[in-house]
């Protein structure tokens, strides 16, 4: 059993008593032979022999306790020494010496991992006065250790910092945590985290403060970067979003605007995109579906299946035959759509249908306009030409009546050749866009008799009655052009005059929601109803070959057509109001009221 320092103290004392005490009897009771002497001298020499072994006892300690005092002054700071406390044997002292070099030890440790630390560590007294400062913290504030122990942390934090984090770690005694600036001994600023810990006593008192400072400076300024980084990638993100916007804007604008209809298909025959113009062309509404909805609306006649999978076959654009669908002439294209020009991934196909109707319309209407022309040239040029063959071969055989005949036949002839002319010249103006206008305020009724007064003469031989009937109270001027608008009366009149063999034609004006209308009926043969919906084209042909648009008997079969774009051009309309066959046609014009201040434009 290992007995403990002040066991083996006792135990020693004991001993040494006893031994003392017993030799000393012995002794005393051979020389002396007195029992009470000799008790007497026992007592006081043992007395003595104790006293003198506690003073050698407290020698034997003293010794030990120097030793040791001298081992620990030469460990003055443990977080600086490297010194150990020397002991020898397995005593108690022994036992203190080597927990002190085992503590030691650990703060050798602790102190080699505070001071390798990357981050800036601090350790204060109460009263803030600086005890400890790692490398990092020479490093991070550029004062030397010696510079700072003894100082407060204001040496290098900025005005300010200090009293926010005293507030918790002082008077709330809880830790501090924050981001703060500091600024180094070269009067640089930096930013750092910082996290500052009050070390409390078991009552409850602050010990001291530990402050540890993390450099963000490379942090910040990658967070900095990252941010610039990534507002300019925004920036080109928000520029590229709004070119591509503007692009796809700008495409589909492009494809609603193309006068072609245009359905686009996905690789799984999925419908993606239908424009404006192909539900116009064909007269359907494509919701969204498949191109077998699309192909059983459209029906055989184009096929729109059949070529989409031959396109994607034979990787190349299919052109079909044109097709009639609806009473229109449409022709059909597949092309296929690829990624881009350098990857070549096909990723769908794009119907394209064109309606071909007016080209076929305006072939047949030139092809019309040459057989026309050319026929209603010739007649009054044969008329010319025969009549002045006659006069050079028989002119010395003609009597003078027969000789007027004939002058009086080539100034006809010759009259409607120009009006023919005049005709063709009109439309081709019209058309252009060349036609001129002089704008000035008219009256309407006034222009209107003068047109009947033109057509008294043909009138009376047919024995057709021709009317004016005034309206019931004054009405306002019109703005148009004068010549223009004689023409247009001139027209109406005439035509009226020649489609009519009994009964006569009717002219009366009136008002209409600031419109001035003139109206010319006619007793004569009437128009078809299936004659009517294109009556104001050029060369509309009746559904057995006759030509009601145009006069059958003199004239070029552009009337209607330029009075009406005639009238258009001065801001009003003209209309076919009702027309029964056999019983008469009513057609009429209308142009604005002239506003007070008009001018001639």
């Amino acid at each position: 059993m290992k007995l403990k320092i002040g066991q083996k103290v006792v135990l020693a004392v004991a001993v040494y008593a006893i031994a003392t005490i017993s030799l000393e009897a012995l002794i005393f009771r051979l020389i002396v032979n007195n029992v009470l002497v000799s008790i007497l001298f026992v007592g006081v020499m043992s007395v003595l022999a104790i006293i003198f072994a506690f003073f050698v006892t407290n020698a034997f300690l003293v010794s030990k306790l120097l030793n040791l005092s001298q081992s620990l002054n030469k460990v003055k700071d443990p977080f600086s020494s490297t010194d150990r406390l020397e002991f020898k044997g397995t005593d108690e002292f022994a036992d203190v010496a080597k927990n002190i070099n085992s503590i030691l030890d650990d703060l050798d440790k602790f102190k080699l991992a505070i001071e390798n630390s990357s981050d800036h560590v601090v350790i204060t007294d109460p009263d803030l006065k600086i005890i400890y400062v790692n490398k990092a913290a020479e490093k991070l504030t550029g004062y030397a250790k010696e510079e700072m122990l003894g100082k407060t942390p204001n040496l290098w934090q900025q005005p300010g910092n200090m009293e926010k984090s005293l507030e918790m770690v002082r008077n709330k005694k809880i830790p501090y945590e924050g981001e703060i600036e500091n600024k180094n001994k070269a009067g640089e600023l930096y930013p750092v985290e910082v996290k500052i810990f009050p070390i409390l006593g078991e009552d409850g008192a602050v010990r001291f403060y530990v402050s540890v400072q993390h450099d963000i400076s490379s942090t910040k300024r990658l967070k900095e970067n990252l941010m610039n980084e990534n507002q300019q990638i925004t920036q080109k993100i928000q520029e590229q979003t709004t070119i591509i916007q503007e692009k796809e804007a700008q495409l589909l604008g492009l494809v609603n605007s193309i006068s072609l209809g245009f359905i686009m298909f996905d690789m799984n025959e999925r419908l993606l995109f239908v424009n404006p113009a192909m539900e116009r062309i064909t007269g359907m509404k494509f919701n969204d579906g498949s191109i077998d909805s699309v192909d059983m609306l459209l029906g055989k006649a184009f096929g729109i299946k059949e070529k989409y999978q031959q396109c994607l076959v034979e990787r190349r654009a299919v052109a079909d035959r044109e097709v009639v669908f609806n009473n229109k002439f449409l022709r059909l294209s597949v092309a296929p759509i690829y990624s881009s020009k350098e990857l070549m991934t096909l990723i769908g196909a794009v119907v394209l249908i064109e309606d071909n109707t007016q080209a076929q319309n305006a072939q047949r209407s030139r092809d019309e306009f040459f057989s026309i022309a050319s026929h209603e040239l010739r007649t009054p040029l044969t008329a010319i030409r025969g009549n002045t063959a006659l006069l050079q071969t028989y002119r010395n055989r003609l009597d003078q009546k027969d000789v007027d005949a004939m002058i009086e036949d080539i100034n006809s002839a010759s009259v409607r050749l120009i009006g023919i002319v005049n005709d063709f010249l009109d439309t081709s103006r019209l058309e252009t866009g060349k036609m001129t206008y002089k704008k000035e305020p008219l009256d309407l009724a006034e222009l209107a008799q003068e047109a009947i007064k033109e057509y008294q003469t043909t009138g009376s031989l047919k024995m057709l009655y021709l009317t004016f009937v005034p309206p019931a109270s004054s009405i306002e001027n019109v703005i148009g052009d004068k010549d223009r608008v004689k023409q247009i009366l001139v027209n109406l009149v005439g035509n009226a005059v020649k489609y009519t063999d009994k009964g006569g034609v009717i002219v009366s004006v009136e008002r209409d929601n600031g419109f001035i209308k003139v109206l010319v009926t006619d007793t004569g043969m009437g128009i078809p109803h299936d004659v009517q919906v294109g009556l104001f084209n050029k060369f509309q042909q009746g559904p057995a070959g006759e030509t009601y648009t145009r006069d059958v008997i003199h004239g070029s079969g552009l009337g209607l057509y330029i009075s009406k774009m005639m009238v258009e051009g001065m801001g009003g309309k003209i209309a076919l109001e009702k027309s029964v066959l056999g019983v008469g046609s009513t057609f009429s014009f209308e142009l604005p009221v002239a506003k007070e201040g008009a001018v001639s434009a």
